[in-house]
């Protein structure tokens, strides 16, 4: 008989812990997948720590954004915040990409595409996907060996094609065992050196205590606008609520730009779920 600990978290036990209707839906799916795919409770916790006994959410639209550590690719220290200190709207990407987003309002809104811990490391979560790219890693226990992979994914899905000679030029120096590590002593770059180094689009990468992540709810995808240091666009969990599309509209609407049209589909799946009036 599996103890308590062992087995999936009730559907009672997820409305408990002050999340949105949809993030409870998503973690549903998520016990779903690890049951079907044979995945441990443990691995299962750490993609989604929703599932934590214990666990109650503490971020949404209208509050401050969390801060924490964060890396560029050369191994530069800087924090979250720091990317905050700017008039335009910023876009926090956790995760995958997003080019149709980054290309239609480039100029008017700054991106962070924010690498997290691996969700399918060998040993761990299988992944078809990976396995008929061949695709094979482990986990990274240090943050070197974090912050190559970060570069590795970046240069193989191009996450800012449109940016890619400012980002390549200034941000994008590591992998291929040139990444520079952390240091004792390191003073973390401000919100002007931060965005001089680079351009309007970057890539941090989360420290290997995962710190942001957790902070923002947002493994394994996810989707956030902050403006002036608040909150005011939350997606949904991936990979079943991430939903460029809907960012699409709410910056549309924030630009007062025509709403591109809706399928019924996407009116049901939960229009507007994670947007703020302004």
């Amino acid at each position: 008989m599996s103890s308590e600990s062992d087995s999936p978290v009730a559907v009672h036990r997820l409305n408990a812990k002050n999340l949105p209707e949809r993030d409870v839906i998503a973690l549903e799916k998520a016990q779903e997948m690890g049951q079907t795919e044979g995945v441990t409770q443990e691995i299962l916790h750490a993609v989604f720590p929703q599932l934590e006994d214990g666990f109650m959410s503490k971020i949404q639209v209208g509050l401050p954004a969390p801060d924490g550590p964060v890396r560029l690719q050369d191994g530069r220290l800087t924090n979250l915040s720091a990317f905050f200190d700017t008039a335009m709207p910023v876009v926090l990407n956790f995760g995958s990409v997003m080019e149709i987003v980054t290309q239609e309002f480039c100029g008017r809104v700054r991106y962070v595409f924010i690498y997290v811990r691996e969700v399918f490391p060998e040993p761990g979560w299988p992944s078809a996907e990976n396995y008929r790219d061949n695709i094979h890693f482990s986990q990274p226990t240090a943050m070197c060996d974090r912050l190559k992979l970060a570069r590795i994914f970046t240069d193989r899905y191009r996450v800012h094609p449109e940016m890619a000679g400012q980002v390549t030029n200034k941000a994008s120096v590591a992998g291929g065992g040139s990444a520079d590590c952390q240091h004792d002593g390191e003073v973390p770059l401000d919100s002007e050196e931060l965005w001089n180094a680079v351009g309007d689009s970057a890539t941090a990468v989360d420290e290997i205590s995962n710190e942001v992540v957790r902070a923002y709810e947002a493994s394994p995808l996810r989707l956030y606008v902050v403006e002036q240091g608040i909150i005011t666009y939350q997606g949904g969990i991936g990979p079943w609520f991430y939903d460029p599309m809907e960012l699409r509209r709410f910056l549309q609407r924030r630009f007062g730009e025509p709403v591109t049209e809706e399928t019924d589909a996407e009116q049901q799946a939960g229009k507007g779920e994670g947007e703020k009036d302004n």
